[in-house]
């Protein structure tokens, strides 16, 4: 429950901080503009601290409630070190699968009628939240980490 938690908390706390949704090219953008995004991204910052100083909260009511139920240190932080390792393989896995989806989508559904389109390829979606210039951009082979042959 812990590690499920704490991807959660990770979760909101990455969605709020980096505030994609607010990003040039978005509807919500074309709606607020740069004064309502500088809003969002303050509140994104807000969230980000109340999430670490909720960790913190966590983390001294479970050592105060180990020490007044005498468990051992050790044991303590070896369910500690369980969490984490579960919440970093939870964290890969909800994170291959958003790329996943992001990437080559979900085929339709012919019970329901839903389908959503993958960005991949050049028939692929091209939101312009996640391409403000384009989809050709950024096209600097130095700056993607490519050398030239």
């Amino acid at each position: 429950l812990a590690s499920i938690v704490m991807t959660l908390m990770y979760t909101v706390t990455v969605l709020a901080m980096t505030c994609s949704c607010v990003q040039e090219g978005s509807c919500i953008f074309g709606c607020i503009g740069h004064c309502g995004r500088s809003k969002v991204e303050c509140l994104g910052r807000c969230i980000g601290c109340f999430n670490g100083f909720l960790s913190m909260i966590i983390f001294a009511v479970g050592m105060t409630h180990g020490k007044t139920h005498n468990v051992p240190l050790d044991l303590g932080m070896k369910a500690w070190g369980y969490a984490q390792v579960y919440s970093l393989l939870l964290g890969f896995a909800s994170s291959f699968a958003m790329f996943l989806f992001y990437y080559a989508g979900l085929p339709c559904c012919c019970c329901c009628g839903f389908c959503c389109k993958g960005q991949a390829g050049s028939s692929g979606w091209k939101p312009s939240a996640s391409y403000p210039h384009g989809p050709g951009y950024p096209n600097d082979q130095r700056l993607l980490g490519w050398r030239p042959l």
